[in-house]
C-alpha cells in the first residue's frame, strides 16, 4: 500500500531519529514523482541533484530517480527496517 493512501484517522508523531529520515526519505521521493510530472516542488536547487548527492542515487531523470528510491524503499520493507 502506497504511505499516501492510508487513512489519516489520527495524528502521525514522528519522534525518532530514524523515523526523521525515512520521512525526509519519502519526501524527496514525492517530491521527484512531481517534478517528473512537470510541477515545481521549490525555488531551491534541484531534488534531483539533492537525492544524488545525499542518497547515492545514479539515476539520471526524475522519474528514473524515484524508481531507484522507490526500489530501496521495498527493499527496506522486505527486510524489516520500516515500521510499514
Amino acid at each position: 500500500m502506497d504511505i499516501m493512501e492510508e487513512p489519516m484517522d489520527k495524528p502521525l508523531v514522528i519522534d525518532t531519529p530514524e523515523g526523521i529520515a525515512m520521512f525526509q526519505y519519502t519526501r524527496c521521493m514525492y517530491a521527484l514523482k512531481l517534478e517528473a510530472k512537470g510541477m515545481k516542488m521549490s525555488r531551491s536547487g534541484s531534488i534531483l541533484k539533492y537525492v544524488q548527492q545525499n542518497y547515492g542515487i545514479k539515476a539520471r531523470t526524475k522519474a528514473g530517480a524515484y524508481e531507484e528510491m522507490q526500489a530501496r524503499l521495498d527493499e527496506w520493507k522486505a527486510a524489516g527496517v520500516t515500521d510499514e
